[in-house]
Parts: structure tokens; sequence; C-alpha cells
């Protein structure tokens, strides 16, 4: 390769002197053809000069192209006295970047444009920390979604971190920054299912029996938030307990009901579901977050049965809690007279428990009469409401002034809340 860029051969007359030389161009020429020639010889000199100068350019034969004999300025780092040189060293030196051999703080923040580093642009393994100037990595820098676990050089650690806290306590963090922390509530217990004689229920004394059908218990909205969380200082945690679900049947009545449809209305029944606590997080006296919304889970049923024969009342299976989505209920309606004959076996399928809702309690008439119970079933999942026990089946020759109670089926326990605390560590910090 040439080492000499400007080895090009200066131009020259011939004779030196052009026009000047009185032998090629005399004062007198010998004809206007001799004139003609003197000045025409000079412009071809001109011409192929040019020409040859241009196609020595214009080469791109190796070793010996255009840009071998173009000189450069000395630059650091790169190698070379004429272009072609140059551009061979700048070659070497992307080759290496390309591979990994990036100079340790060489790349910095001015040196990348917003958004230009995206998720294809990086090699498996290629971003390492000794690669990247501190701090040089900005938000603005990354395109959405470019970095991703399998991005990054292995041995960097487990970033995520988390803790699931089912109890009420008191918690420092293990760190100071920034956390992500979900609260979630205790679900509601389910209203217990029973029925009962009492003329006061109606004023139409004819209808004094009235069967309870317990609501299903509301389940908890969770809340999310990324707080600022400190080593030092010391957090309390409430978590909710879920509401018991109701055993008996107690009630206080705010309206009469009237013939046979219209139900009496109550300030408070043990059929209505039982409230679940709320989760809270706290800093001394400070509230920090904590959950208030609820999933209503199935509604408590009040039924007036009617007293007089081939009258039709309708018997509920117990309420299903929320989970995410509300509660349901199965009901059956049968006649005065299947009821007075106490033959065959009434069944009313239990309402199905949503999301992690507690089934409410299932009717079945042959099992009430042997006296077993049939309890609504437990939540499935934090935070959701148990399921409502059903209406007992009453036996139509009990006398109606006793105002005796002749069965209470169960409400299910709401689920306990809970408290989920995740972070992400940076490098620095220990991985566990």
């Amino acid at each position: 390769m040439p080492n000499e860029p400007l080895s090009f051969t200066d131009f020259a007359f011939s004779p030196p002197d052009g026009l000047r030389d009185r032998a090629y161009s005399p004062t007198e020429p010998e004809s206007e053809e001799a004139i003609r020639g003197q000045i025409q010889g000079v412009s071809d000199q001109l011409r192929d000069h040019i020409n040859a100068l241009q196609a020595r350019l214009r080469a791109v034969e190796a070793e010996n192209s255009g840009a071998h004999y173009i000189g450069a300025v000395k630059i650091e780092g790169v190698t070379g006295e004429n272009v072609a040189q140059q551009l061979s060293s700048l070659k070497q030196l992307l080759d290496e970047t390309a591979v990994g051999a990036i100079p340790d703080d060489s790349i910095e923040t001015v040196k990348l444009r917003d958004g230009v580093v995206t998720n294809g642009k990086l090699a498996t393994g290629a971003v390492s920390t000794e690669k990247l100037q501190d701090g040089c990595v900005t938000a603005g820098k990354l395109a959405d979604g470019a970095v991703t676990s399998e991005k990054l050089a292995s041995g960097m650690g487990d970033f995520c971190q988390k803790v699931l806290i089912t109890q009420s306590c008191t918690w420092s963090p293990p760190y100071d920054g920034i956390y992500t922390v979900t609260l979630m509530g205790g679900g509601g217990g389910g209203g217990s299912g029973f029925g009962v004689y009492d003329s006061s229920l109606n004023t139409n004394s004819n209808f004094t029996r009235v069967f309870f059908s317990g609501a299903g218990g509301d389940a908890s909205v969770p809340v999310t938030k990324r707080i600022a969380l400190y080593q030092s200082e010391v957090y309390t945690l409430v978590i909710g307990a879920g509401g018991q679900g109701r055993t008996g049947h107690a009630y206080v009545m705010k309206q009469a009901g009237s013939g046979s449809d219209k139900v009496p209305t109550f300030s408070s029944c043990d059929g209505f579901e039982a409230p679940g606590g709320e989760t809270s997080l706290q800093l001394g006296t400070e509230l920090i977050l904590e959950t208030s919304q609820r999933v209503k889970g199935c509604e408590f049923g009040c039924y007036i049965a009617a007293w007089l024969p081939s009258s039709q009342t309708t018997l509920l299976g117990g309420g299903s809690g929320a989970g995410y989505f509300p509660g349901s209920r199965n009901s059956l309606e049968i006649s005065e007279n299947e009821i007075s004959a106490q033959g065959g076996n009434i069944t009313i399928e239990a309402g199905h428990g949503q999301m992690g809702g507690g089934e409410g309690g299932q009717f079945i008439r042959s099992y009430h009469l042997a006296g077993t119970p049939l309890h609504a079933g437990h939540a499935k999942g934090y935070g959701c409401g148990g399921g409502g026990g059903s209406a007992p089946y009453i036996d139509s020759d009990t006398p109606r002034s006793n105002g005796q109670f002749t069965g209470v089926h169960n409400g299910g326990n709401g689920g306990n809340g809970y408290a989920l605390i995740e972070w992400f560590a940076p490098l620095a910090m220990p991985q566990s």
C-alpha cells in the first residue's frame, strides 16, 4: 500500500515556458495553421493532464485506488497517512466494537440518541456493567421494552424481591427504595339461614312463617401503589380479618310484612353478611394506604311462607360469597300441600361461589328433618366472601304461637386479607 500520498507528477508545459517560448511560438508564425497549433497544443497538454489526474482519483484497484493518493491529517487512535489507510483502520475499529471490544467507559449519554437502543439491537449478554459509564443510560435513551431479562448478561442477579404478609405486624424495609405495595382486605362472612314462626313479622296473622336465606359475604378490592419506603423506619401493617359466618337467628325488625308477598324489613339480622376487616399500611399515625372498596355477594333474602293450603312459597339456597364477581342464589317454589305431606325430598342447589367466593348453603329437606346441618362454604381465597346459609324447612305442624326457630344453617367464613410488598433491588444491593 503506498505510503506517500502526494505522488502525483507536477504538471509542466512542453516547452516549459509554453507560449512564451519564442521558438515554439515565433512572433511571425509561418501560417494560420501554425498559430492554431501553438495555442491548441498548450490546451491539449492541460486537457491530458487533468484527464489523467481524474483517472488516477477514480481508480478502485486494490492497493492502488484513488484514496491511496489523497493525503489526510493524522487522527488520534486511527493509523495511516492517506484516506485509504485511515478508512481501513476505522473499519478494524468498527469490527472490534461489533464483537464487544468497546473501551471501558467510552459510551456516554450524549453519544446515544433518545430511544435508539431497541430490543433487537442488543445481543444477548452484550450489556455488562464495565462497558457503561456510570449513569450514562437514562430512561430517555431506552426504547420501550428494550431491556428484557435475556438481554442482560448472566450473573447480574435476581432483581425482583417480594414478601407476603398475612398477619398484622410491624415491618421495616431491607433497603431504601421505591416499593410496590398491594393490600387486600378481609372478605365478609356469610349470613345464617333460618326459619321462624313470629306473628309480629306479618300484619296478616295467617302468614306467620318466614324463611331467612343468608347473604353471601363481600370481597375486598385490592389497592396497589408505588411508595418510597426507608430502612430506618418502622411501618405498621394491619391485616383485615375475614368476617366469621353468622350462626344465629336474631333480628330487629324495621317494618312488618303484609300479605303473602310483601316481606318485612330489618335494621339488623343474622341473615346479613358479617363485615370483613380492612387492611392498611401506616407510619406512626400517618395512614399511607388502606383498602375500602368491595364487591358484593348475593343479597340477603327474606320470604313469607303462606299458611293457606295450596299457596306457593319459595325456599332458597344460600347466597354465594363474592370473589371478583357477585354471588348467586338458587330457589325452588313448592306448594303448601308438599310441605304438609312431608313426602319426597326437596333439594335446592347452593349458590355457586365465583372467583374465590364461598358456596352458599344447600337446602335438602330430608337432611333437615334428620337434624343434619348444612353449612355454607368458606371463602376459597384471600379477601373473598364466605357463602350464606340456606333457608331451612319449617314443619307446618309447628305451633304458630311459640316463636320457635326450627333450625339454623350457618354462613361461611370470609378469607383474611394480605399485604404484598415488592421491590426491584439495584445491582449494588445484595441479591437474595
